[in-house]
């Protein structure tokens, strides 16, 4: 088991054993991580981000976020999906946030992209299973 200590969250403890997205989906739904966590999943290996840099991520992901949102919106082309929403990609072997996402009109339709609930069963969104437009 390895170790992580965040002074925001504390000590994160990370089983051995979490080499598929399944695996890793299975630990994230029984296990109490504190919901902002930024952990992710990728190829067999498990990463966890503890900090932005204000001037080298922080504010160009902001200024994405408006023009980008706001050419999605107005053109009525899909979804603008901010930080916070879990994309899981078997085929990827990926499991991760992304600082945002486009989903196409087209890939939803498709199915390409989807939603999913994770383990708030109450939910209807809070995974996005696929492949979005943008990531």
């Amino acid at each position: 088991m390895s170790t992580v200590l965040s002074q925001e969250y504390g000590k994160i403890h990370i089983p051995e054993g979490l080499t598929t997205v399944a695996a890793f989906l299975d630990w994230l739904d029984t296990t109490d991580l504190p919901e902002k966590l930024p952990i992710r999943f990728h190829k067999g290996e498990v990463w966890v981000d503890l900090m932005e840099e204000m001037f080298s991520h922080n504010r160009i992901k902001s200024a994405l976020g408006i023009a980008l949102g706001a050419l999605i919106e107005n053109g009525d082309l899909g979804m603008y999906v901010p930080d916070g929403m879990l994309l899981t990609n078997e085929e990827a072997e990926l499991a991760t946030v992304p600082d945002a996402m486009f989903l196409s009109n087209a890939s939803l339709k498709s199915g390409r992209v989807r939603f999913s609930a994770g383990k708030k069963r109450e939910a209807v969104a809070t995974r996005i299973v696929g492949t979005p437009d943008i990531a």
